[in-house]
């Protein structure tokens, strides 16, 4: 009873309707955050996450001038995971430094094979609220620009949109 009561108090929290009653379905939900977030970690060393690279162009010229690394998840049983429900999950539950270095070394690994086929992209990583708040974080990312022999100039480092709109 209190389980429920408990998932009912979370749904309320999570939507526009500040009561719900426990319904069956929202068990589901929480059965799914918890197979995600157990998962993850898994997830990550088995390649069922992936970075992707959309091009970011400039309006004059139309020519690429870099790319945003773009995070996925295709799930064994799931599917492909909406990066929306994932990193949220991961950030709640304190994984985000593993996703987030992880980002940063295929971002970076990515970006030292441009430079050796002379290509020169900035390459754009969307951080969370937490990253900022991490005093660790800095040496964490020189120390994968050392390991990948990056171009700092060329790594750009973009704070999340939730951090943006509080200010």
């Amino acid at each position: 009873l209190l389980q429920r009561a408990d998932v009912a108090l979370h749904a309320a929290r999570g939507g526009e309707e500040t009561v719900r009653s426990y319904q069956p379905s929202m068990g589901q939900v929480l059965l799914r955050r918890f197979q995600l977030v157990t998962q993850f970690r898994h997830a990550l060393d088995t390649g069922q996450v992936d970075v992707h690279f959309q091009p970011q162009l400039a309006l004059t010229t139309r020519q690429v001038i870099g790319v945003e690394a773009l995070v996925r998840w295709h799930h064994p049983e799931f599917g492909m995971v909406d990066p929306g429900e994932f990193v949220t999950l991961v950030e709640t539950t304190g994984l985000i430094d593993p996703l987030t270095d992880y980002v940063l070394d295929r971002s970076l690994a990515q970006c030292r094979n441009w430079l050796d086929r002379g290509l020169s992209l900035s390459v754009s990583v969307t951080l969370s609220v937490r990253n900022l708040a991490d005093a660790e974080f800095p040496r964490r990312v020189t120390a994968a620009l050392t390991r990948h022999r990056g171009a700092p100039a060329l790594l750009m480092l973009e704070p999340p949109q939730s951090a943006v709109c509080a200010t």
